[in-house]
């Protein structure tokens, strides 16, 4: 018996079918409950939110995912630490950002960068580019 074909373009299905996990991490709490929300919405397993750099760095060093959703600034702190472990692990990640002067390390400048505020429109297409891509 085969297992019944899925909608090409029915992404909460394929999300929910195949249990994709998105890592959200925002050091501002309403704003990480809104991103793992508008994740959810998409049918994606959200792991966190991360509000601190402690537990983001956890997370991507020990939970399984498939990519993530990254503020630049956690506290007085940037997420590249972060991002630099996803990246050993071949995790696809975007970042988040409410300032524009933030400056990324040249190993980052080809990551997606989304800003703040946005769309959730904006965010899952986002999220959804990122796991239809090539692992790094």
């Amino acid at each position: 018996m085969r297992p019944p074909v899925l909608p090409v373009n029915d992404n909460a299905v394929v999300a929910e079918r195949v249990r994709l996990r998105v890592l959200a991490v925002d050091d501002n709490a309403m704003v990480a409950e809104e991103v793992a929300a508008m994740l959810s919405a998409a049918g994606l397993e959200v792991v966190g939110p991360a509000t601190t750099p402690e537990d983001a760095l956890d997370f991507a060093l020990h939970a399984a995912l498939d990519a993530a959703v990254l503020d630049v600034r956690l506290r007085d702190d940037t997420v590249f630490p972060v991002a630099k472990v996803l990246q050993v692990r071949r995790v696809p990640f975007m970042f988040l950002t409410g300032v524009w002067s933030a400056v990324l390390p040249v190993e980052f400048e080809t990551v997606p960068l989304l800003a703040k505020p946005f769309r959730r429109q904006a965010l899952q297409q986002g999220v959804w580019q990122l796991l239809a891509g090539p692992r790094a």
